[in-house]
């Protein structure tokens, strides 16, 4: 289901602006991670990725006192990946108690 969607945002992503917007990379991460966590903690782990990629990017932009434009290039498995193994881990550690 995760590598579905995030394959289906590329190429809708790709058709409307006429460049790649996610690697294969993300999607197969996206993938792997419907295979560990499962499809239902799926929007927890992109919902996380995306305010953590927000936050850095807002931070970076900050910093820096130039403001991102849509060209700006942000590596979004960084923040995918420790989002799928926090989701995870909540979930193990949650289940558990």
């Amino acid at each position: 289901a995760g590598g579905l969607g995030f394959w289906l945002v590329r190429v809708a992503y790709a058709w409307l602006r006429g460049q790649e917007g996610f690697g294969l990379g993300d999607v197969k991460l996206a993938a792997a991670a419907g295979a560990w966590v499962g499809w239902q903690e799926l929007a927890n782990v992109v919902l996380l990725a995306s305010s953590l990629a927000l936050a850095v990017i807002t931070l970076v932009s900050l910093v820096r006192g130039k403001p991102v434009s849509a060209t700006d290039k942000l590596p979004f498995g960084c923040f995918l990946a420790p989002s799928i193994w926090l989701v995870w881990f909540v979930g193990v550690y949650s289940r558990a108690a």
